[in-house]
């Protein structure tokens, strides 16, 4: 609609100034079409720049929904009452069960050399790994799980009396 009412305005105005160069006089037609025609244009410039404010909107709140969509909050079944809830709580809101929660811990390796390979050396005869796997894993962070909070912060505090790096996490798992 802002195009029909710009394209009129354009008309009436050029009508205007058509009529007073064909007759050399300034006459109130003259001015009735060039006011009128300006007011349209002006009025066609405004529509439009509302169509286009509305077409942003439009186009951001999809873009919006659409984010909004990928990252829905992922949901789970309660096993006691089978109500679906978020999976991040560690209790059902409706029935109250409570879900197991595991601690973890990753690690990362010591700068000191020495405590370096006493850690490597104890993890490999703990977990039979080999050195090399212990050492890649270490420094990219090696994961520990516990099924307690206080095992998971009394390890977390032995490796870092080591110098390791740590950092503590918790998983609620869905049973």
């Amino acid at each position: 609609m802002g195009y029909l009412y710009l394209a009129g305005g354009v008309i009436l105005f050029l009508i205007g100034v058509i009529d007073a160069l064909m007759t050399k006089i300034f006459r109130p037609s003259f001015y009735l079409y060039v006011f009128l025609g300006l007011f349209l244009v002006i009025w066609g410039l405004v529509a439009l720049k509302k169509i286009r404010r509305n077409e942003i909107k439009d186009q951001t709140m999809a873009r919006v929904n659409r984010l909004a969509d990928a990252r829905a909050v992922p949901l789970k079944k309660c096993p006691a009452c089978g109500g679906d809830i978020e999976a991040i709580l560690k209790a059902c809101p409706i029935c109250t069960h409570r879900f197991p929660v595991v601690y973890t811990l990753t690690v990362f390796t010591p700068f000191d050399v020495t405590k370096r390979e006493q850690l490597i050396k104890y993890l490999m005869t703990r977990m039979n790994r080999p050195y090399e796997e212990i050492s890649i894993r270490l420094e990219k962070g090696m994961v520990f799980k516990y099924s307690n909070k206080d095992d998971a912060q009394k390890r977390g505090a032995s490796f870092e009396s080591l110098g390791c790096k740590v950092r503590t996490g918790e998983i609620v798992q869905d049973r």
